[in-house]
């Protein structure tokens, strides 16, 4: 354990003793003090990391005087270094009898030798000096009279005390504990107590536990508990010097004193596990299986040092209550399918947990369904008896619609409110609902266009502030947005307007509080030869009630558009964006397409874009239909659309196959394609890799949503390979069934 911090570097006493006396040497019998006086102590000196001398820079003299034996531990050259943090390990049979710092001028010092087995020095010494020459220590080794043993023990009494044990019922099929770690003067959290928590003691020295500055660590290294990082902060790591926590065992009592109660063993967790953000105390977790637990038992941890066998007091007690029954849970992991019927736009939400209505992460998707007498507006959740699905439109058509959990407010469990176009009403409509019972609550205008909205984008600030982006296709083409003042009423102003088609459209709250973000692409589409795409992307800026619209720079053609924010509040879009590709026919010019569609992420440095390429698509041309060949075989895998998960991790969806062109007609007559999805995590310097995290299908307008920072879950259209013929006919429908999926 110790090694772990000392970064290996120690030695055997024998590299420091004359040549002469290395003949005398012998190990310890490791059991009685028996005749202890004619054996040698064989003694390990480790030098921590940390230590400004090394092992290589120190000499380590021991000869016999009577029934004991002397060591001395001498600096002999005059070595730069503002430190010595240097421990002698030996059989517990020994312990020291008397000890001296002979050079105690460092501005920390610390001197133990009241543990059997062990004889520690540390020194740091005054900023710009060194740690003298000559001799730095001596002591003398008698017989404990113990049994060898380890010398390590568990911290006792509040030395390793857990008292914020806390559980979390929201899960599934599982508990969570989660506690910090315990174990007084381990200053540095490795898990034991040594010579090396000296260095970030000394780091800190005279900072307080309530200046509001690195409190939570400060209140680690303040082993007095006198709210300051003190020198009298060196005295509990000399009573508690090596003290260890090898990780903690998890007990269930019949009673809420461990004490007196009855209780079982049910899991350890190691110290490996644990975590620690930086400049923090360490915390641990784990999960429980619910199958495991009984209801009313009480559950607690201890520390356990796994080389002395001890184990510690026990922690604070919490109780298990057998979850509350709630109409909103979360499925089993894995892929479910919602509905089997042509769904277009699902929106979910992942609902926190509420009591007597959800658990943390319980599902919520509304969504429309094509193919039948309309289109109405439907919501599904995951329950007790399964998926179950409800009509919330009130017997309307709706397209476009968007889900939203309203905050909490005095009280009250939270609501939420559906964002959609109301084809009856030629309108965006705003649609607030109770969660017990999805009853509405309210309903107003938003908005309106010329037409149907082809996209619309929705997002709420923290104060509950909300934004509607939405845009129009045809003549007038146009993207306008709408927002709620404080008296609840909605206002529009334009933000474009012209005859290009919009590719995408994305709004967003700035979470900083700067002014809010509208990005959105448009262009034209020739096809009277080919297909030839000339597209834009556009930024705006919400200033004083106006938009600030301003072109951004972009090789290529962008298309699908999604704006996020990184846990710094740094924006980032992910895109893609269409290349053009020239095929050459035999016998015929060749044909330019916009064709290839490629997917970038892009990030903001404070005044301009940054970008990088996520994937690549790829296209290849053979001929085929015998000889003289009659067709072109397209090989090809292109972007459809991409999204992001949660900051840093994107989705995007490829379309791959081939497509069979007639060389004379050159129109494309057969083939198949096939989508797949996959999910990207960001590396460093905006590098996205693809990542395994996400197991479910292939699909495409996935929708994602987590529950307190948690991972994302997401709502989407399956989908299977795609006929050409069919589509050429007008039998592909842009619609598939409801999946849901969750790690």
């Amino acid at each position: 354990m110790f090694n772990t911090q000392f970064t290996g570097v120690t030695a055997r006493l024998s590299r420091f003793l004359p040549l002469a006396a290395l003949a005398l040497l012998a190990s310890c019998s490791g059991g009685t003090n028996l005749d202890l006086q004619s054996q040698r102590p064989e003694i390990e000196l480790r030098v921590a990391g940390s230590s400004g001398l090394a092992a290589r820079d120190l000499r380590l003299e021991l000869w016999q005087e009577g029934e004991q034996w002397s060591l001395s531990l001498t600096n002999p050259q005059c070595l730069d270094g503002e430190s010595l943090l240097v421990e002698l390990h030996f059989d517990p049979a020994w312990q020291v009898g008397k000890a001296s710092q002979l050079a105690d001028s460092g501005f920390i010092n610390l001197l133990v030798g009241d543990k059997p087995g062990v004889l520690a020095l540390g020194m740091i010494m005054p900023e710009g000096d060194s740690v003298p020459q000559g001799e730095l220590l001596s002591a003398t080794l008698v017989p404990s009279g113990l049994e060898a043993r380890s010398a390590s023990a568990v911290p006792k009494g509040d030395s390793g005390l857990v008292a914020d044990l806390v559980s979390d019922e929201s899960g599934v099929d599982s508990l969570k504990l989660n506690w910090s770690y315990a174990n007084r003067a381990d200053y540095d959290q490795n898990s034991e107590a040594n010579i090396a928590d000296l260095t970030p003691l000394a780091l800190r020295l005279g900072q307080s536990t309530t200046d509001g500055e690195m409190d939570e660590f400060d209140s680690v290294l303040d082993g007095d508990g006198n709210t300051e990082v003190n020198l009298a902060d060196i005295t509990p790591l000399g009573i508690n010097f090596l003290n260890t926590v090898s990780g903690y065992r998890v007990y269930m009592a019949d009673g809420p004193d461990p004490q007196t109660a009855s209780s079982e063993l049910l899991q350890e967790v190691q110290f490996a596990e644990s975590t620690m953000e930086p400049n923090t105390r360490r915390v641990f977790s784990m999960d429980i299986a619910l199958a495991a637990l009984v209801p009313g038992r009480f559950l607690y941890v201890r520390p356990f040092d796994s080389a002395s066998g001890e184990e510690g007091n026990p922690s604070n007690a919490v109780e298990y209550a057998a979850l509350t029954l709630v109409k909103y849970r979360v499925p089993p992991s894995g892929e479910q399918v919602i509905s089997t019927d042509l769904v277009a736009a699902p929106a979910l939400v992942a609902l926190p947990a509420v009591p007597a209505l959800s658990q943390s992460g319980a599902p919520v998707v509304v969504y429309t369904t094509l193919g039948g007498a309309g289109s109405p507006l439907l919501m599904s959740y995951f329950g007790e008896a399964g998926w179950t699905t409800q009509d919330i439109g009130d017997g309307g058509n709706y397209a476009n619609p968007h889900l939203l959990l309203l905050p909490a407010e005095g009280g009250n469990p939270p609501e939420m409110l559906v964002i959609a176009y109301s084809i009856e009403g030629l309108k965006v409509v705003e649609r607030r609902y109770a969660l017990a019972d999805w009853s509405l609550l309210g309903s107003q205008d938003v908005g309106t266009g010329n037409g149907a909205p082809t996209m619309v984008s929705v997002d709420m600030d923290s104060s509950g502030n909300l934004g509607v982006a939405h845009a129009y296709a045809g003549a007038g083409a146009s993207v306008q947005y709408s927002s709620r003042d404080a008296e609840g009423s909605w206002n529009t102003i334009p933000v474009y307007g012209g005859s290009d088609t919009v590719g995408g459209l994305s709004f967003r709250f700035d979470p900083g509080g700067a002014d809010p973000w509208l990005i959105f692409t448009h262009g034209t589409i020739d096809t009277s030869s080919t297909l030839l795409l000339d597209f834009v992307m556009e930024q705006g800026r919400l200033s004083s009630g106006s938009w600030n619209v301003s072109e951004l720079p972009d090789p290529d053609n962008p298309l699908v558009v999604d704006l996020g924010f990184r846990a710094d509040n740094t924006p980032q879009l992910a895109i893609t964006s269409a290349r053009d590709y020239t095929i050459s026919i035999p016998t015929l010019d060749p044909v330019t397409l916009s064709l290839l569609v490629d997917v970038d992420s892009l990030e903001y440095n404070g005044t301009s874009w940054v970008s990088q390429r996520a994937y690549e698509s790829t296209f290849g041309v053979s001929l085929g239909g015998g000889f003289p060949p009659s067709k072109l075989v397209l090989t090809l895998n292109l972007a459809s659309e991409v999204m992001w998960a949660k900051p840093d991790e994107l989705l995007y969806n490829q379309v791959g196959g081939s497509v069979d062109v007639n060389i004379s007609t050159q129109q494309p007559e057969d083939g198949s394609l096939d989508t797949d999805s996959q999910y990207m995590k960001r590396g460093a310097t905006n590098f996205y890799t693809n990542s395994g995290y996400y197991s479910g299908s292939s699909g495409r307008g996935h929708s994602w949503s987590s529950a307190g920072g948690g991972n994302p879950s997401c709502a989407f259209l399956r989908t299977s390979s795609i006929s050409v013929s069919d589509l050429l006919s007008g039998e592909f429908n842009a619609a598939g069934e409801l999946a849901y999926w969750r790690p």
